[in-house]
């Protein structure tokens, strides 16, 4: 770490009380080791990160990107940047056949049959046809009742009636 890069920075978290923080950063590091430091200091959990913004919204126009440092974002020594906690959510990938489809799933307790609708209007599948949905990071079928602790990637599969099975 370049003592030359070691900048001050403020940032306040308008949803905590307005905490504020002084920090003497590296401004060429990328903003991800700041956000962890920022996560770890306010035990922010897996679940959650840290976004930051130039200005108290959350406007998507003012997002500090995590993969790029503060200086080639434009943002200035002893500049104040504004922190929101947001949950990270589950990302769960469905797939069939050549569709693929991403939801963010925030509630723990959604279970497969409570998106099941979401799933068929993304993917244009057929509701009077029947499917398995097989989770990719340990191949098992899933049933209705299951629900989502991490991201995983499902691939849907549609099961033949009994008119085809003795074509097969």
């Amino acid at each position: 770490m370049e003592t030359e890069n070691i900048k001050k920075l403020t940032v306040i978290f308008p949803k905590k009380e307005n905490k504020k923080l002084n920090l003497e950063i590296d401004f060429g590091a990328p903003v991800d080791d700041l956000v962890e430091t920022l996560e770890n200091f306010l035990s922010v959990g897996d679940t959650g990160t840290i976004k930051l913004f130039r200005s108290p919204e959350e406007n998507p126009q003012n997002l500090i990107k995590k993969a790029q440092n503060l200086a080639d974002q434009g943002v200035l020594p002893g500049a104040t940047l504004f922190g929101f906690v947001v949950e990270k959510g589950i990302e769960v990938k469905f797939a069939f056949l050549s569709e693929k489809k991403r939801l963010k799933i925030t509630d723990k307790m959604t279970t497969l049959k409570d998106i099941k609708n979401q799933i068929f209007v993304a993917l244009g599948l057929n509701p009077t046809r029947q499917y398995n949905f097989i989770r990719l990071s340990n191949n098992t079928e899933m049933e209705d009742d299951h629900t989502f602790e991490h991201s995983d990637s499902v691939q849907i599969r549609e099961i033949p009636n009994a008119g085809w099975k003795h074509l097969l």
